[in-house]
């Protein structure tokens, strides 16, 4: 009984040594818990509106259970959307985190001199015939360090793998809704017969591999647009089945066949106002 008083007492002991981060994480208590009040007046106002091209966030049940331990003080819903995918732990749970880990890590190195420390001091007593002496004492409290490192380490790739998922997703998101946004400057400048540089001159040339000029890319975009068009007019209905929607879309396709062949054969610049014009007939129709 004294020895199992003894340890326990040797375990508290350590606890108490260990930085509060290191405590707080291993205890579940928060330390300096994020939105106190709990004020929605605390929060940003974030953009709402549902356009552009979503981040597509983290879900199932394997990425619900590896993130199930981490709370509302970790990762809080700081947009209000009740759902916590789309949040990334808080930048203090990232500092307790490192923190812990570098005092628990320091500590576990420091354990290699318990086997500097004299082992069982055996004493002539009928109750306790063996003692614990320094070196049992020294390896009960870095085996209490090793599991507590370990807890920590979960929790750190807990929320590196929460903050990479969103990131991912961001990113991700970031990128097509910048295609979106070049796409729809590029309709407004064929709408408006605006003829940029960079859209009469190609991409490459055997001369310029690298000139970097627009030209397919508005050909591309075109041509996209004429099936969305074809698909809306045909298929989904949205369009008004009238003899002069299906002219503009016979000219469009015709506009853009020829601006295809102008382009094949060098004249990028016949090639644009063609594009243009096809465009503009899909742009034009309809009531």
């Amino acid at each position: 009984m004294k020895t199992a008083s003894r340890l326990v007492g040797t375990v508290a002991i350590c606890l108490l040594l260990l930085p509060t981060p290191a405590v707080a994480l291993l205890t579940g208590t928060d330390v300096d818990p994020l939105n106190k009040s709990g004020d929605p007046e605390d929060h940003k106002i974030f953009e709402d509106a549902n356009v552009g091209f979503d981040p597509q966030y983290a879900t199932g049940n394997d990425y619900n259970a590896f993130t199930a331990t981490l709370g509302s003080s970790i990762i809080p819903d700081a947009d209000m959307d009740n759902a916590d995918n789309d949040e990334r732990c808080t930048a203090d749970e990232e500092a307790n985190v490192a923190t812990a880990l570098s005092a628990l890590n320091i500590a576990i190195a420091l354990g290699t001199l318990c086997d500097a420390l004299p082992s069982t001091l055996d004493v002539p007593i009928v109750c306790e015939p063996n003692l614990p002496f320094a070196q049992e004492i020294c390896y009960a409290v870095l085996t209490v360090v090793v599991v507590a490192a370990e807890a920590v380490a979960i929790r750190d790739a807990q929320c590196a793998y929460q903050d990479s998922t969103v990131d991912g997703a961001e990113i991700e998101a970031a990128h097509e809704n910048l295609k979106l946004i070049l796409g729809l400057e590029m309709e407004k400048r064929l709408i408006n017969d605006v003829e940029l540089v960079s859209y009469f001159l190609p991409a490459m040339t055997t001369t310029f591999p690298k000139l970097r000029g627009r030209a397919e890319e508005v050909q591309h975009l075109v041509d996209v647009r004429l099936k969305q068009f074809e698909l809306a007019y045909t298929d989904a209905g949205f369009l008004p089945a009238d003899v002069q929607t299906q002219q503009d879309f016979n000219d469009a396709e015709a506009a853009f066949a020829a601006g295809k062949i102008a382009l094949a054969a060098g004249s990028v610049r016949l090639a644009l106002r063609k594009f243009m014009e096809s465009y503009q007939f899909i742009a034009n129709t309809g009531p």
